[in-house]
């Protein structure tokens, strides 16, 4: 999954470097705050970005699902222990570069690559006391891609779109 991830983001960047001198494009719909709510594996997430002329820039989070809100963040101090959950990742963030192509005065679309930051923590309970520990914890970094369609007026619109990280989502639009 990972290796089908990283081919899809090198394309994708290379995709969007070849795209630099544009093709003869409609008139931009110009800049643009976005916000979008989607639906990753993990749960919901969460992204807010700007449009400038062509390029766009994103912030990305998908929350932890808190499932340890008690846990001690130190290893067990002993070797009696049950490992609860062995990839258990609190929260990923990361960042988007956005490359838009319209298609009609009110009509985009758009392609992006990133790079999105999770921290995959090991959860052990000890048999001694029940008590929930972070027995290990490893900081990774995943490419990300994405793409979708942005509709909108003079003022406000909505889109749709794929992220390889945070699923399906539904962007909101307002004009600045």
């Amino acid at each position: 999954m990972a290796t089908r991830d990283s081919i899809l983001s090198i394309l994708l960047i290379a995709a969007l470097l070849l795209a630099l001198p544009g093709a003869a494009q409609a008139a931009p719909l110009g800049d643009m705050v976005t916000l979008s709510i989607g639906d990753a594996r993990d749960g919901s997430s969460l992204a807010v970005g700007g449009r400038f002329g062509d390029w766009g820039l994103e912030a990305g989070a998908i929350p932890g699902d808190g499932r340890y809100p008690d846990a001690l963040d130190y290893p067990c101090p002993h070797d009696d222990y049950r490992v609860v959950d062995d990839d258990y990742v609190p929260g990923t963030y990361g960042f988007d570069t956005l490359r838009y192509f319209d298609l009609q005065p009110q009509l985009a679309v758009y392609l992006g690559a990133g790079l999105y930051f999770a921290e995959h923590q090991t959860m052990v309970q000890s048999r001694a006391t029940g008590w929930i520990y972070e027995n290990a914890s490893t900081t990774e970094t995943d490419p990300a891609f994405s793409g979708g369609i942005v509709y909108r007026n003079d003022q406000v619109g909505i889109g749709l779109g794929y992220h390889s990280l945070r699923g399906a989502n539904l962007q909101f639009l307002v004009n600045f």
